[in-house]
């Protein structure tokens, strides 16, 4: 997983560093997708998740983001499950 995100950085990296931001974004912004996607099994269980208040915190941030900068993957699939990772902030 540290191989993976280093990878990634060091590409995104270079494409700021040659004025390729527009490609830096798109791969922050699938980096981003990824990391929400992850959070599926919270879904089952939010509570788990909710427990540390940072989680919260974090995901509301990012949820505030996206409402700015809404983003578009190149999969539905990922759209979707990214859309209802965000449904962990309404469980009670």
């Amino acid at each position: 997983m540290l191989t993976a995100d280093a990878s990634t950085t060091v590409v995104i990296l270079k494409r700021l560093r040659t004025g390729n931001t527009t490609n830096a974004v798109d791969c922050l912004e699938s980096k981003l997708d990824g990391n929400l996607i992850i959070l599926k099994p919270f879904l089952v269980d939010p509570h788990e998740f909710k427990r540390n208040p940072s989680n919260i915190k974090v995901l509301q941030m990012v949820r505030d983001y996206r409402t700015q900068f809404p983003h578009k993957s190149r999969f539905l699939d990922f759209d979707k499950a990214v859309a209802k990772t965000f449904d962990i902030l309404n469980e009670q």
